[in-house]
């Protein structure tokens, strides 16, 4: 059984070897579950903040997923990543 986990994993190394950094765009978000509304409701809350945000986690569970999608909601999505 494929788990979220491995998709995001599997995403995010297409997206970081597959493509030029300059078309790099954030990554989609999938799925449909209680937990991902959290983590989507909290990125939202997150990205207007002036200040960093630390990301902490295993290999594999979608770091840079959740980085990318924070700086493409940002307000810094016109500076590059």
């Amino acid at each position: 059984a494929t788990t979220l986990d491995d998709v995001l994993s599997r995403r995010t190394r297409a997206h970081l070897f597959d493509r030029p950094a300059s078309l790099a765009a954030a990554p989609a978000m999938i799925g449909a579950s209680a937990a991902l509304a959290d983590i989507e409701a909290t990125i939202d809350k997150v990205a207007g903040a002036p200040t960093p945000v630390l990301l902490l986690g295993e290999t594999g569970v979608g770091k840079e997923v959740i980085a990318r999608q924070l700086h493409a909601r940002g307000p810094g999505v016109r500076r590059p990543w």
